[in-house]
This record gives C-alpha cells, structure tokens and sequence, in this order.
C-alpha cells in the first residue's frame, strides 16, 4: 500500500482522511501547515502521495506542491479546497 501525508489546518479534516486510509491499508503522516509538510519531507522518507489542502495558515498548498517537485521524489500530489 502507499505512504501518505495529509496537509490541512483543520484538525477533523486529517483525522477524518486518516482513519479513511488507514482503514484502506495505507501509511499515513499528518501536517498541520506547510512548514510541518516540508519538515517531515526532510525526516522521513518521501511519500508516494500528498494530499493537501490549499489554504493554510503561513503558506498554501501550492508551497507544498513546489517543495515536492522541487524534491524530485516522484511524489504526486492532490490539492483539496
């Protein structure tokens, strides 16, 4: 199964996408915002998927995005607003 980080400011909403794919057989990471997102990039290895959302606090999705592809990792990445 794949590796997954869900980015979102809303506390449910990572819970909810966590239980969700966890129930699915994924990995899941959680990150509140972009600066948490770009710390667990640096941490632990890259994840196959991002899921985030696109307005965060201090950054958006689109942060996340560039970081990812900057990486060239491979991850794909969904936005969610």
């Amino acid at each position: 199964m794949a590796q997954v980080l869900v980015v979102d400011d809303e506390t449910s909403i990572r819970e909810f996408l966590e239980i969700f794919l966890k129930r699915a057989g994924h990995t899941v990471r959680l990150a509140k915002d972009v600066a948490e997102a770009i710390l667990r990039f640096k941490e632990e290895p890259a994840p196959d998927l991002v899921l985030t959302d696109l307005r965060l606090p201090r950054g958006s999705g689109l942060d996340v995005l560039h970081h990812v592809i900057k990486g060239g990792s491979g991850t794909q990445v969904v936005m969610m607003t």
